[in-house]
């Protein structure tokens, strides 16, 4: 499994993610103090009445919306090129070492955000009035919110990889009004901010440890390192998940990590407790058995899966195996495979000694059957040896 197929166990949860996302895009330092700026550009606190006030935020939120959601059409249409070489590990390792480059820039290692100059000029595009509003918002969308650049990447890469145009562009809208929000706010009921301060400079380093547990997420599909054997049980996932948090905490308090080397520890710990916990429940999802656990389980298995109307997967394997080791390193981790694969119980058998496999009619490793969601056994698409994503998806289409 990776990253795509992660936030794909639960779609409200990549909305939820990105609406966040967009909200705290708002609060980061690049963007936070023109908020103020930009709306008495284009006219919002001027107005006379609450309504137009509203109308003159809300069409500067439509302009921010209309560019995002146009990036995430694109995204999601000209993603296909980009779904099928995730599987290469060069790819990956270079996706992964671009999600550590936007966290070093969110951790202040260097800056990413184009000049005041540029910024100045930018967000006086349009002046005032609603067309004024509408334009500012287009441009701001992506130019005059330099901050957006790391969290913006970051979203397009995984919305190109579902390649599904309603779902990318929505995705791209949601996180548009998350970003929006302060600005509609202000412009329409004359909220008074927060004064600016290192309270920013947090939420900047929490999008820089939100993007190096991504990059570790990718990684784990090239460095075994990065996928290591880890329980799967919920007290684990809850043990982990909740340091990982309480890490977070910790760097995010002042009084508590004004060291910068109990920030970088923090910060560290929060990664690897976050990852193991995210691997655990990633791996919990592959049912896995030995031989001898699988034969006398195999029919009460199968009789669930159809209780369900799920069809089913059973991948023979074995720890000698290097074709089976291609499979779970290069075939499965595939993004469109991953996507495929959660319609599916799927299940994985340790049969070193080939006996559960003789039941299937299979004779060599790695063997891979189907049943449909009906629990008929389709031996025609019985697979030996290696698959690459290309052979496997349209096998996997195919099976309902």
């Amino acid at each position: 499994m990776d990253f795509t197929a992660a936030l794909n166990h639960s779609v409200w949860l990549a909305y939820v993610a990105v609406f966040a996302g967009g909200l705290l895009t708002a609060l980061t330092p690049c963007v936070f103090p023109l908020i103020p700026i930009t709306v008495s550009i284009f006219g919002a606190q001027k107005a006379l009445a609450k309504s137009e006030s509203a109308l003159l935020s809300g069409l500067y939120v439509c302009g921010i919306a209309v560019m995002y959601t146009a990036l995430g059409l694109l995204a999601a249409s000209t993603g296909k090129a980009f779904g099928s070489v995730m599987g290469n590990p060069w790819i990956i390792s270079a996706v992964a070492a671009l999600f550590i480059t936007f966290a070093f820039a969110m951790f202040g290692l260097f800056d990413l955000a184009p000049g005041s100059g540029l910024l100045t000029r930018l967000s006086r595009v349009g002046g005032e009035g609603r067309f004024g509003a509408f334009a500012m918002g287009i441009v701001a969308g992506v130019i005059a919110a330099p901050c957006t650049g790391p969290i913006l990447a970051s979203v397009l890469t995984y919305v190109a990889t579902t390649q599904r145009l309603i779902f990318g562009g929505s995705l791209l809208f949601f996180y548009a009004i998350g970003m929006g929000l302060p600005f509609f706010l202000v412009g329409t009921f004359a909220i008074s901010l927060p004064k600016p301060g290192t309270w920013m400079e947090t939420i900047k380093g929490i999008f820089g440890i939100l993007m190096l547990i991504v990059a570790a997420y990718f990684l784990k599909d090239v460095f075994s390192i990065f996928d290591p054997h880890v329980p799967t049980t919920s007290t684990f996932r809850l043990f982990t998940g909740t340091a990982a948090a309480l890490c977070l905490i910790a760097f995010s308090l002042r009084a508590v990590s004004k060291s910068k080397l109990v920030k970088a520890l923090g910060a560290a710990s929060c990664v690897v407790l976050a990852h193991v916990a995210i691997t655990s429940a990633v791996h919990s999802e592959i049912a896995a058995f030995s031989a001898e656990q699988w034969l006398p389980q195999s029919q009460r298995i199968l009789a669930d899966a159809v209780a369900a109307h799920k069809p089913v997967i059973i991948d023979f394997g074995a720890d000698w195996c290097a074709a089976c080791k291609e499979l779970e390193t290069k075939t499965y981790p595939s993004p469109r495979i991953a996507v495929e694969l959660k319609r599916f119980l799927f299940i994985k058998v340790n049969d070193g000694e080939s006996t559960a496999v003789q039941q299937y009619g299979g004779v060599g490793l790695p063997y891979v059957v189907f049943f449909d969601s009906q629990g008929r056994f389709l031996k025609d698409r019985t697979l030996t040896g290696f698959q690459t994503p290309q052979e496997l998806l349209p096998i996997l289409q195919n099976i309902n």
